[in-house]
């Protein structure tokens, strides 16, 4: 396995484990509220807040994992009926648009986060800027999945070798279609 490919693993296990995590704990919070006053006669304060803040958690760091799973919403009808050297040419020009937006995007929102470093949300006590940490925190994992797309598919332009750039959600389908033969040329590939 080549570093780069660890890292990318490494990157994309760590936010598995955090959306994960923040997804059962959104769950527990809108839960847990309504069976705790029967138990103990009194609410629980801070879980509406909490809830609040891992949807936050939860959009932003999406925001990556919907990129590593191309599972965004996207107009595909005449998309896939380009030619595949179009659609790369297009998904790296869209890619390239994205990262300069975020490049806007992530200076302010890391002046944001220090502003709100002084001013505590009003249940739980934290500051806000451990709440708005994550939007920073999404671009950059945006930029990193779309740089590694951008080289990928670049790579793929330069060397004319179009035909063996499979997304993942081609990847996906050919297991679910038990298409053994595009499975196997996509594990030869990666070795």
């Amino acid at each position: 396995m080549t570093k780069k490919r660890r890292i990318k693993e490494v990157v994309a296990n760590a936010e598995d484990i955090v959306l994960i995590s923040c997804l059962g704990d959104y769950g527990d919070c809108v839960v847990r509220p309504s069976r705790v006053p029967l138990f103990f006669g009194t609410p629980i304060m801070w879980s509406e807040e909490l809830s609040r803040y891992l949807q936050i958690w939860l959009t932003f760091l999406g925001i990556g994992y919907g990129i590593r799973h191309e599972s965004h919403i996207s107009m595909v009808l005449v998309y896939n009926k380009m030619p595949k050297r179009i659609q790369i040419i297009i998904t790296i020009l869209t890619d390239v648009i994205m990262i300069i937006c975020f490049m806007f995007f992530i200076p302010g929102a890391i002046r944001f986060v220090i502003d709100q470093n002084q001013i505590l949300s009003s249940a739980m006590q934290l500051p806000m800027s451990i709440v708005y940490f994550v939007g920073p925190l999404g671009g950059v994992v945006y930029c990193i999945y779309a740089l590694n797309e951008i080289i990928v598919e670049g790579k793929g332009l330069i060397t004319g070798n179009i035909g063996s750039i499979h997304t993942e959600h081609e990847i996906t389908h050919a297991m679910l279609r038990g298409d053994e033969e595009l499975h196997e040329v996509i594990w030869e590939e990666e070795e």
